[in-house]
């Protein structure tokens, strides 16, 4: 035991066989004793030294959503912690997504009334609780470089991923390319602002913002919808074009619009070029092995649900592991050899003229293996974070309470006599 820690001990007797088990109970004060298996002493160092800086300029912030998390604000009691607005608000666009994955798996589908407004105002809610829980941490005075990961961490699940999924559904698209080129387009825009942030050291969101102002135009496709029915989407409206081909142009347009914005600026802040290459060789290699998939074998048109939920997986370990970049000032510090070398194994299957595993069954592997490989990873490093911090996750650390928590061990001490001591066994219970 080093000399921050105290032990318990306590014991507890069996009469039948005449042994005692002693438990000790090692109480650590000090969470830099626990093994450290993402952050260094440098990484902690940065992270405590990490002021965050961002701009939003756009129209719907300005006049819409700060005005109303002010006013939500004076309404919210102080125990309750920033992280858990966060996480309320995911919940807004995540059950929803859940009802529409339900009804119309296939991006196709007829959607209760009760669905689709849900939708719609799921999508707001998140759009509020994604600005208190700032204002909430600077209330409570819990602000800390955890909250800003777990904030940024969850819109990038959100908004390319559930909006974008939910508002696809919405526009009757079927399982096709408008699907996979929507939402992927819409993370490359999130990822990219990642980018510029590391390099520029701004989050500087634009005046018109996709996730701000772009919420509107997916509530009113929900509002519209109940309406007008899941037909009106596909009429043509120019050239042979639906109604809902014509409604990609603009995120498209704005998609464009945005990188070249983004690359501006990084170019002129920053000539690190060999650090920008590395934020593009997993990014572009993910990419490419989904773009490959698509044409290559027919899960875009029998499941792509699937398909984007596999490769999201890995497109946010990658996202996260450039925010920890962000304010630790130190790449890699997830391993993303196992997002790259599972995502080229499953393309590599498609190359082949007669693949040798079922392009089903290896979509269930795919997603398999991503998943499992974000669970094992993503709540280590929140819970390491927590720890090295001395912060609480979702709840606030009391007035009272120390500055860093008790991290807690528990070992079984089993000593003898016992019957196979008695009977001579070769192998003692006390061995």
């Amino acid at each position: 035991l080093v000399g921050s820690e105290m032990g318990i001990r306590d014991r507890l007797y069996n009469d039948r066989y005449n042994f005692v088990i002693y438990t000790m109970t090692y109480v650590s004060k000090n969470p830099n004793t626990a093994i450290s298996q993402y952050f260094t002493d440098e990484d902690v160092t940065n992270l405590k030294a990490y002021k965050y800086h961002g701009e939003d300029s756009g129209i719907s912030s300005y006049y819409i959503w700060v005005p109303s998390a002010k006013w939500a604000l004076e309404r919210t009691p102080t125990w309750l912690a920033p992280n858990m607005i966060t996480l309320l608000g995911c919940l807004f666009v995540f059950l929803p997504h859940i009802g529409f994955a339900y009804y119309g798996w296939h991006f196709d589908g007829e959607y209760p009334a009760w669905l689709l407004i849900s939708g719609g105002l799921g999508a707001y809610l998140y759009l509020l609780f994604d600005t208190l829980d700032g204002l909430q941490a600077r209330k409570v005075k819990a602000a800390s470089p955890l909250g800003l990961l777990f904030d940024h961490g969850l819109d990038i699940w959100v908004i390319p991923f559930f909006n974008m999924m939910n508002l696809c559904t919405t526009l009757n698209y079927g399982d096709s390319g408008f699907v996979a080129i929507f939402v992927m387009q819409s993370f490359t825009c999130i990822y990219h602002l990642n980018v510029e942030q590391l390099f520029v050291g701004v989050l500087d969101l634009p005046t018109l913002d996709a996730n701000a102002d772009g919420v509107h135009l997916i509530v009113a496709t929900m509002i519209l919808r109940i309406f007008v029915g899941r037909d009106f989407w596909r009429s043509p409206v120019i050239w042979g074009f639906s109604q809902n081909e014509t409604t990609l142009i603009l995120p498209l347009i704005w998609t464009v619009s945005v990188l070249a914005r983004n690359w501006i600026h990084i170019f002129k802040s920053s000539h690190k070029t060999t650090t920008i290459l590395k934020t593009q060789i997993c990014f572009l290699a993910l990419m490419g092995s989904y773009i490959y998939v698509c044409f290559a074998s027919n899960l875009m048109h029998t499941n792509l649900r699937l398909l984007i939920y596999a490769y999201s997986f890995s497109l946010l370990k990658m996202a996260h592991n450039l925010q920890l970049h962000i304010v630790t000032n130190r790449d890699n510090i997830i391993n993303l050899v196992n997002v790259i070398i599972p995502a080229l194994i499953f393309a590599l299957n498609f190359t082949l003229r007669s693949p040798p595993i079922n392009e089903v069954y290896a979509l269930y592997a795919f997603l398999a293996v991503n998943v499992y490989s974000y669970i094992a990873t993503m709540p280590s490093v929140v819970r390491e974070l927590a720890a090295k911090l001395g912060i609480n996750v979702l709840t606030i650390r009391k007035k009272d309470q120390k500055s860093q928590p008790y991290l807690i061990y528990y070992c079984l001490l089993y000593t003898s006599p016992s019957p196979r001591d008695q009977r001579g066994s070769r192998m003692p219970s006390s061995a």
